[in-house]
């Protein structure tokens, strides 16, 4: 009997063990933390990062003759680290492009003018054939609806705000979704968490206690009614996980609604809020109410207008991707940014250059917060 004990215990430890490795081989290739590592690759010093709180890898490359460029790859699935084994080079004058080379990962060319890193759409045309990289041309009309010209490079599907719901537009066809019998010219309070549009009821007066939810993946709409009353005199702060937080300006009072637990909960008083800044903090319902303060987490990537350019920014570093400004940005989406100029909506990325999809003249006087790209 003894002897029977013995062989148990030693069959459990044996599992245990067995479980143990099992779970360390799991946690080692399945699950990524941070971290920076530096590496040499053809006279290059190459900084490599993982950064978890938004699944991104970040690398810096580093040459002799002093210019450094900057990349950026997010949601990528690949568990190896140092993962650039060579860097291809190419020049014209003052204009320098490489071209990291790995066998996990595809890079775009990266270029620097000599001040400063900008896109590879943004070169000499001379060096732009060096890299195969012919010119954006003019877009060809694909099709007309009432409104709005929809452009042959359409690959997204794309709400706009038409007064009254949406009208969603994709390559292929057009449908409405309607929420309301009457215009509605300035949907401020409308926000997206994920691939859900919250709108408030605008048909109530003052104050709204009902809220619509898009779903813009199936196209369908739920209604949720709210325990309290918030004032259309409010603005939103930002996102956070599966949240919406907004500041009711007139109640002087901080809400935070989860769209996937349709939840309404107060989250500051008449003293004090939390914003999310690199962080929850909490700050004064003053500073919320009288100061235009936002969450600082909507996108790994920010962009903006400086010195009559458009900018790319992220981790501090500046990457210029057009020599002219943009009107607004509309949103970001795995590499693409999306943003009006005039009545236009263009899109960009490293891959593609710049693209126009849509045109919609009334564009030209109400484009705040009407248009959402999925």
């Amino acid at each position: 009997m003894i002897e029977n004990m013995k062989i148990s215990i030693k069959k459990i430890i044996a599992f245990l063990v067995f479980l143990a490795f099992l779970v360390f081989l799991i946690f080692h290739f399945f699950v990524r933390l941070d971290y920076h590592i530096s590496y040499q690759v053809d006279s290059f010093q190459i900084t490599e990062s993982y950064h978890s709180d938004f699944d991104y890898y970040s690398f810096t490359f580093e040459h002799e003759d002093g210019r450094v460029y900057y990349a950026l790859l997010d949601h990528q699935d690949f568990f190896e680290k140092k993962v650039v084994t060579s860097i291809e080079s190419l020049q014209e004058g003052n204009e320098k492009c490489i071209l990291p080379k790995s066998k996990k990962v595809n890079f775009n060319y990266l270029c620097h003018d000599g001040d400063s890193q900008i896109s590879s759409y943004l070169v000499s045309d001379s060096l732009k054939n060096q890299l195969g990289i012919s010119a954006n041309s003019e877009e060809a009309i694909y099709r007309n609806n009432e409104k709005t010209t929809i452009y042959n490079s359409l690959n997204d599907i794309v709400f706009v705000w038409n007064y009254r719901g949406f009208s969603v537009i994709d390559s292929q066809s057009d449908s409405e979704i309607s929420l309301f019998s009457k215009d509605i010219y300035q949907p401020s309070l409308i926000s997206r968490v994920k691939s859900y549009l919250i709108i408030p009821d605008y048909e109530q007066e003052y104050f709204f206690n009902r809220v619509y939810i898009v779903d813009m993946k199936t196209k369908k709409t739920t209604i949720v009614d709210l325990p309290n009353k918030i004032s259309f005199d409010s603005r939103i702060l930002g996102v956070y996980n599966n949240a919406v937080y907004l500041i009711d300006k007139h109640e002087q009072k901080e809400w935070k609604f989860d769209v996937e637990t349709k939840v309404l909960e107060q989250v500051g008083n008449g003293e004090i809020g939390k914003i999310y800044q690199n962080g929850f903090q909490e700050v004064s319902i003053n500073k919320l109410v009288y100061q235009d303060v936002f969450f600082n987490n909507s996108m790994i990537v920010q962009y903006e207008n400086n010195d009559g350019s458009f900018y790319q920014i992220w981790d501090g570093k500046r990457i210029k991707i057009r020599d002219n400004p943009v009107k607004s940005v509309v949103g970001y989406k795995d590499g693409t940014v999306y943003y009006l100029i005039e009545d236009c909506l263009y899109s960009f990325s490293e891959t593609m250059g710049e693209r126009k999809i849509l045109q919609n003249f009334e564009w030209n006087f109400n484009y705040s917060n009407v248009i959402f790209v999925l």
